[in-house]
C-alpha cells in the first residue's frame, strides 16, 4: 500500500467515524468535516489548557506530518 493510499484510508476511516459519532442516519456526509472543525476550534477556544501548542503551528506542518 502507497504512503497516499494510506493516508486515503485513514482519512476514510476517521470520516467513517465522525458520521458515526455524529448520530446522523442519512447516508450523508456532507458538512461533516466543517462541522468537526467549527465544533473543535470552539472547544479549544473555551478550554485554552486542553489546546495543542498551535501557536507554533504552520500549515506546512500539517502537510509534511500528511505526507510521512
Amino acid at each position: 500500500m502507497t504512503p497516499q493510499t494510506k493516508l486515503d484510508q485513514r482519512r476514510a476511516d476517521f470520516m467513517k467515524r465522525l458520521y458515526q459519532a455524529s448520530g446522523r442516519d442519512n447516508q450523508l456526509f456532507t458538512g461533516l468535516w466543517e462541522e468537526y472543525c467549527l465544533e473543535l476550534g470552539a472547544h479549544y477556544r473555551d478550554t485554552p489548557d486542553q489546546c495543542p501548542d498551535v501557536m507554533n503551528f504552520t500549515p506546512a506542518q500539517s502537510v509534511e506530518k500528511e505526507q510521512s
